[in-house]
């Protein structure tokens, strides 16, 4: 059973169910206020033996061989988004800080994952390639998704500088001799008295939703093949 509720207010649970057995967090930045109540809300109303997951990516921007200029329109984007967020009490960049959050709202056998995102197909790795070709396409359509209300309502910018600017990211962000990549955090906890067959069921879902993110994909792949065509 899935609820649907405002999740920074008091959880509202049916009293048929007292606890959750399965509570997941994607990318939430600048939508969360105190991360440390979240999470005691979260620990609090999950079953001994449930699953928490919490995925935030880092709000920064990483290059290895010096490619990714400090001043650069996408760097004083990032510096941007960073500094609304501190203003409007939503900190972006708190991805660093999830598994600490975790262990102190009581959660135990937390662990992290991070994963290199490469921004564009540059990447030797076959793997990492696909990711990088993927993000290539995605990333500068979520410039403005994620800056353009910032920019405008909390820094103050007039709405076509704004625009102007973030014009400038996404062409940045098209430049095949930029070597930059983006690191996500995936912290969870997954109690070690869960029994198999629970993870067996968990295992499968997985491959399930693992199946219809394929057949979306394909679908996407067929609308952005001229784009990736060119890479």
């Amino acid at each position: 059973m899935f609820m649907l509720a405002q999740f920074q207010g008091p959880y509202t649970i049916n009293p048929s169910f007292e606890h959750l057995d399965h509570n997941i967090l994607i990318t939430r930045v600048s939508c969360v206020q105190d991360w440390g109540r979240l999470m005691k809300q979260a620990y609090d109303h999950l079953k001994p033996s449930g699953y928490f997951e919490c995925a935030e990516f880092v709000i920064d921007a990483f290059s290895d061989d010096g490619t990714f200029k400090q001043d650069s329109p996408y760097r004083e984007y990032i510096n941007n988004l960073n500094k609304a967020g501190e203003i409007t009490g939503r900190p972006m960049n708190v991805a660093t800080s999830l598994k600490t959050w975790m262990k102190n709202a009581g959660f135990e056998n937390v662990t992290e994952v991070v994963y290199v995102i490469p921004y564009g197909p540059w990447p030797k790795d076959p793997k990492l390639k696909e990711i990088g070709r993927w993000q290539y396409v995605q990333a500068p359509e979520g410039v403005e998704a994620y800056g353009l209300r910032l920019y405008t309502q909390v820094l103050g910018w007039p709405e076509s500088e704004a625009k102007l600017h973030q014009a400038l990211v996404k062409q940045q962000l098209r430049d095949k001799s930029l070597h930059i990549y983006g690191k996500l955090c995936v912290v969870r906890q997954f109690s070690l008295t869960i029994p198999l067959q629970v993870i067996l069921l968990l295992t499968v879902a997985q491959d399930m939703w693992s199946m219809v993110g394929s057949v979306e994909r394909n679908e996407r792949k067929k609308s952005g093949a001229r784009c990736l065509e060119s890479m």
